[in-house]
Parts: structure tokens; sequence; C-alpha cells
């Protein structure tokens, strides 16, 4: 078909906006990666249920040129450059983080990931790409789930309206009134036995300073 190129084993770049082909495909590179429990296992336990799976990364070095035709005729076109109107294009899918469909070639068989998201879009020029536009895009998939609707069946509220207990030792804890702890004074039972340690010292200093004092009376 006169225009188009030959596309079996191209990737295909598939958004809600449209579909692109890249002039060259530089490098590409897939990271498929587990996240392992660091903590030990009880043995007998199933290991892969300490191991859930992360988001597919997906890397892809590419170029559009101004001076070939478009693998698919017109995708490039609108702007002043074919590069230009890539460019255009693919800061709208980053920017509005549309899902992306990518099908690809790997090891001589064709995959579709789907659910794509650009995380990174990344430009080199130099003096290689005056007339070209050189992109490195990172994708990054977004994995779905089933969310499940359970019905809760409806159950009689209990009030507990017995006032709470006194604590047997106020010098530690204070009775409750409502989930609030009541302030409690604390007495000392002897002069010389000071129930705090901020008691013991401003018995100390008192001591210190002036001969006298609780602290020197009990000893």
């Amino acid at each position: 078909m006169a225009g188009v190129r030959e596309v079996k084993s191209a990737t295909y770049f598939r958004s809600s906006i449209g579909g692109y082909f890249f002039d060259v495909v530089f490098r590409e590179n897939y990271v498929f990666t587990n996240e392992i429990t660091q903590h030990p296992v009880q043995s007998g336990a199933a290991i892969n249920d300490h191991v859930y799976r992360k988001p597919t990364e997906i890397t892809f070095d590419v170029a559009v040129s101004d001076c070939l035709g478009s693998v698919v005729k017109g995708q490039f076109d609108k702007l002043s450059s074919r590069s230009a109107t890539a460019l255009a294009i693919f800061f709208q899918l980053w920017s509005a983080a549309l899902p992306l469909q990518i099908n690809a070639s790997v090891g001589g068989a064709t995959v579709s990931y789907k659910d794509m998201v650009i995380k990174t879009l990344s430009i080199t020029r130099d003096k290689t790409t005056m007339n070209a536009l050189r992109m490195t895009i990172m994708l990054q998939q977004v994995i779905r789930v089933n969310a499940t609707t359970v019905a809760l069946t409806e159950t009689s509220t209990v009030t507990d309206t017995t006032p709470p207990a006194a604590s047997s030792d106020p010098h530690t804890t204070g009775a409750t009134t409502g989930g609030r702890v009541a302030a409690t004074t604390v007495q000392s039972s002897t002069p010389y036995a000071p129930t705090s340690v901020a008691t013991y010292f401003e018995g100390l200093v008192d001591f210190w300073t002036t001969g006298k004092g609780a602290w020197w009376a009990g000893k």
C-alpha cells in the first residue's frame, strides 16, 4: 500500500487520542520485578504468600525523523515538522497520564501490555538530532484490581453505663471518666520518702540552700 511501510514487527503505542509508530526504535528494556519479604518465613508456609508483583516497567529509546515519511501516513503531520508533532503528542500523553497499550515484538513473539502510563519522558538534543526527535520513554504499568462489596448486617449497640472504678493505687493511675484520666494529688507517706524524682530533688535543693526541709527532717 502506497505511503505505508510494513508494520508487522514495529512497536506500537495505542492511546485514547490515537495510535503511533516510530521511525526508529534504538532500544527496548523490559523490567519485571517481584518484591520479596525481608522477614523470616515460617517453615511450611507458602513462599509466594510473602511475595508480590511490582508494576512492569518498559523503556523505549525511539526517534522520529523529519526526513522520512510516517509509518502510518499523516500521523505526525499536524505541526510544522514531524518531530515537533511527535513531541507535542507525547508531551500530552505524559502530562495527561493517559493509559497506553504497548504492542511490541519480543523474542519473535508479539506481546501486549495494557494500562501503561508514561513515567518519564526524556528528550535528547545534540548535533545528530537537528532534523529529528529522539526520546527515551519510560512507562510503568498500573495494576488493576476488582473491588468486592460486602453487605453488613445490622447489629444492636450496647452501651455500658457503669461508671469506671477508681484506681486501687492513686499514686500510679487516676480514676477515669469517659476514657480520660482524672488528675490525682500525690502525697508521700513520710517526709523522707518522696513519691517522685521531682519531689526528691526539690527537697534536696531546699536542704542544700537552707539546711532545713522535709528531705533533711527525714534523715
